[in-house]
């Protein structure tokens, strides 16, 4: 049985049963980067269980009902929501001008933030999902635990960490107080804490790192990453300037290896994420220190010779000026306009940057 646990938990979009199997097969793959999984990258597993924490169907059925409500978008969201500072007309345009968009990912960012009770279901769903497993660990192990969450996964397991440590459960007052219920690191991608936060705020809460001692921290060790061309990082961006930068770790990354590089895998193939993530998550290094040093001085952007193609070039410089209309202080209206725009110009990239993986790979060969 492997001896340290990760729970995954996945951000907005379509997650049926087995979307683990994506993140599961990444990490295996850049575990065999190096030395110490490089003959047998499945062996990752025998120290490490990964434990896929999901609320997709509270999602799913939420959606349903958005849906097929007899009065539209914006009766249904007038109703069911509290919509400060979103207007209900303007999610109506936005979904019939791109349906699909809307119904598989935008709609599930905005369940979370503006309806109370499928938030409420979804932090009480990963809640018992997360203390279920952990009270199968001897003594209830929890710094035997890391917890590994993308996107909306953050928002939701910033929320309901914070819950699982403040509140009484079961008729005892705190039973996962921080004292006695500590993660060994909790790792963060594309971070939406702050752009999602309702009563609990990120920068209060006791989600992050801080010693074995602190009545102020839920773990030993935290993790924030954000993408600097990821849309969803760069309003109310994730960025603590007085938490002890010892056990807490922000940082950004700007590598292109997918078109969407928001996307959960995206992240991870980057060494100066997954090093880490792994040997928090193992309590144990990977390679050799001069081993991560080489891969992360060699992991290139993907950027000289992407520059240098015109079509490429020019889509570049229209995203950009895109992700540019947003700051701090964005609204939402604006959010997702430029969300809506941008996945329509990354569309256009996808093809023309597998072109150029094409000829690279012929010029290697």
């Amino acid at each position: 049985m492997a001896g340290s646990l990760l729970f995954v938990v996945h951000g907005m979009g379509v997650h049926a049963p087995g979307w683990e199997a994506e993140v599961r097969t990444k990490l295996e793959e850049v575990a065999g980067r190096y030395s110490g999984h490089a003959a047998n990258p499945a062996g990752l597993w025998n120290d490490l269980e990964l434990v896929p924490v999901g609320y997709d169907d509270i999602l799913s059925d939420a959606i349903d009902r958005w849906r097929t409500n007899a009065g539209g978008i914006a009766d249904f969201a007038r109703r069911n929501a509290q919509l400060e500072g979103l207007d209900a007309d303007f999610l109506e345009k936005f979904a019939n001008e791109d349906p699909n968009f809307f119904w598989t990912h935008v709609c599930d960012v905005l369940l979370y933030r503006f309806f109370e009770l499928y938030r409420k279901a979804i932090r009480a769903r990963v809640a018992k999902q997360i203390v279920d497993r952990v009270r199968q660990l001897p003594n209830d192990a929890f710094d035997d635990c890391s917890v590994l969450a993308h996107s909306l996964g953050t928002a939701v397991t910033h929320d309901t960490l914070h819950l699982l440590a403040t509140s009484t459960f079961g008729g005892a007052s705190k039973p996962y107080g921080v004292l006695n219920s500590r993660f060994r690191a909790i790792v963060m991608l594309a971070n939406t804490s702050r752009v999602l936060q309702t009563e609990f705020k990120a920068y209060d809460s006791v989600v992050r790192g801080g010693s074995r001692t602190s009545k102020v921290s839920n773990c030993s060790q935290f993790m924030s990453w954000r993408h600097e061309w990821d849309p969803i990082c760069l309003v109310r961006r994730f960025a603590p300037d007085k938490w002890p930068t010892t056990f807490n770790w922000i940082d950004s990354v700007s590598h292109f290896r997918e078109a969407n590089v928001h996307g959960f895998t995206h992240y991870l193939d980057n060494p100066r994420i997954h090093i880490p993530l792994l040997e928090l998550a193992l309590g144990k290094a990977i390679a050799k220190p001069s081993e991560r040093i080489d891969k992360v001085d060699k992991y290139e952007k993907f950027g000289g010779r992407l520059r240098k193609v015109p079509e490429i070039e020019a889509l570049v410089a229209k995203i950009f000026a895109e992700i540019a209309r947003l700051n701090e202080n964005s609204d939402w209206a604006t959010l997702l306009d430029v969300l809506r725009k941008l996945k329509a110009l990354i569309e256009q990239l996808k093809p023309l940057i597998a072109q150029l993986k094409a000829e690279l790979a012929a010029d290697i060969a």
